[in-house]
């Protein structure tokens, strides 16, 4: 193909902002080494490593406003870039009101969402395609205790036709077995709603609404695409149960197709300052905090992808070395 650095720069510049500069780059990295390395090659290796790490990033040739970011904070001495704060994850009143709040708005499932992405900590992809299969109260043969078996996540891009549907497997090819408790760290009986849904589930599927038994079905009883749940059920619900949410206006030059040329428009966009992921988070404050988990035990159940990325992530506040060396000059 004939891709040179300057075709590359200008396809990394048609983006709003400089962060998308970046996300463009690391996309089109991603296409280049892909390319090379497919059989027969469509790139060749100089052209696979035109765009290095530390590439300069261009100009965006086309405006936009900067999303705001979600928080904006110091850092203790000691602490990873990536340290997830306890402001970070949701409270427990937090859970229980998107909780509320979803149970209105989609009925069934919603009460269910919320609290089971705190107490086990599957990412959106893996929770939102599981099936009652997956689901294990009395345990089985791997394991004694009540658990899920997390296999496959959802797959953005896969067609409906695929061997596995809209599905693929979890983030790093990492399967699992995740943790059921008895009662959620809100106080509600989680197992027994878990055991309730279970029961939905399969009703739904002997009535042909729901095939797959989903325990978290799309309305007409498939998977949810990510995108469809965000906006028409996951931001409803956070207005609704208070959650913090960043509203600002955004112009954008955009394509005008009958003029040939970019017009400016502009619209209200909000953005979650704890997302949905952010579940995944108190999922980890309570393994922490409330089982003792230890950084092994976190990365197993988790699915992370090793055991210093939970260390980074959850045990290293920085305060450790502070206490440390007070007690130094003491």
């Amino acid at each position: 193909m004939d891709v040179t650095r300057e075709v590359l720069d200008r396809m990394r510049a048609q983006a709003g902002t400089p962060h998308m500069v970046r996300i463009n780059t690391t996309a089109l990295r991603s296409f280049l080494l892909w390319g090379y390395r497919h059989s027969p090659s469509f790139f060749t290796i100089t052209q696979a490593e035109l765009l290095p790490p530390r590439v300069v990033m261009p100009a965006p040739a086309v405006k936009g406003t900067q999303a705001p970011t979600r928080r904006t904070r110091a850092r203790r001495v000691g602490q990873a870039d990536d340290y997830v704060h306890e402001e970070d994850a949701p409270s427990a009143g937090q859970v229980r009101a998107l909780s509320a709040a979803l149970e209105r708005v989609v009925g069934t499932w919603g009460a269910l969402a919320p609290e089971l992405a705190a107490n086990f900590g599957p990412r959106w992809g893996e929770q939102f395609q599981l099936r009652a299969p997956d689901v294990h109260l009395d345990g089985c043969n791997e394991a004694e205790q009540s658990h899920f078996h997390i296999d496959w996540a959802v797959d953005p891009g896969a067609p409906a036709d695929c061997p596995n549907g809209r599905r693929a497997r979890p983030k790093g090819d990492k399967t699992r077995i995740a943790p059921l408790a008895t009662e959620s760290f809100t106080g509600t009986p989680l197992k027994a709603m878990v055991a309730a849904r279970l029961t939905a589930a399969l009703a739904e599927q002997h009535s042909g609404a729901n095939p797959d038994a989903l325990l978290f079905p799309a309305p007409r009883g498939g998977m949810w695409w990510h995108s469809a749940f965000e906006a028409d059920v996951l931001r409803p619900a956070m207005q609704e149960a208070g959650w913090p949410l960043r509203v600002w206006e955004e112009e954008r030059d955009v394509w005008d197709a009958r003029t040939g040329s970019y017009a400016r428009r502009t619209r209200t966009r909000t953005l979650a300052v704890m997302p949905w992921h952010s579940l995944r988070h108190r999922f980890a404050r309570v393994a922490i905090d409330v089982y003792g988990a230890d950084p092994g035990v976190l990365m197993a159940l988790g699915g992370w992808e090793n055991e210093l990325t939970v260390l980074h992530r959850y045990y290293r506040t920085g305060r450790e070395h502070t206490a440390r060396g007070l007690a130094l000059f003491e």
